[in-house]
């Protein structure tokens, strides 16, 4: 039953997700999300015309972990811009086998150093 149940979270993560992304290009509508986590971080990929993915659905108990899940400069960006907006959403972090290049990683981690329970980070390319 737990599996089953974290897939129906996996799939409500989803759907408020893009609940969320179908809205914010209504400046009301932003107005009232400035401090979600997930809006801001659509809002910086629409701003780097970055598709955005769900990626802070794959935050769980403040861990955030992407094994082979592409991610892209913009995408990057927007995870770093969400970090330093909301200092607690993420205790530690696994990057693996993501494309991630050193220019996208240090973008993350200007975001990433602004965590205040922050302790540790995996990466492999």
């Amino acid at each position: 039953t737990n599996a089953i149940q974290k897939f129906i979270d996996g799939i409500k993560n989803e759907v408020e997700f893009f609940s969320v992304a179908k809205h914010m290009t209504d400046p009301s509508v932003f107005e009232k999300l400035t401090k979600d986590p997930r809006a801001k971080f659509f809002h910086e990929c629409w701003k780097s015309c970055v598709i955005a993915m769900p990626l802070l659905s794959k935050v769980h108990n403040r861990n955030l972990v992407l094994k082979d899940y592409k991610i892209n400069h913009g995408m990057c960006e927007a995870l770093g811009a969400s970090c330093i907006l909301y200092h607690n959403i993420l205790e530690r972090v696994i990057l693996e086998s993501n494309g991630m290049n050193d220019e996208m990683f240090s973008t993350f981690l200007e975001g990433l150093r602004e965590q205040i329970n922050f302790k540790a980070i995996s990466y492999k390319r």
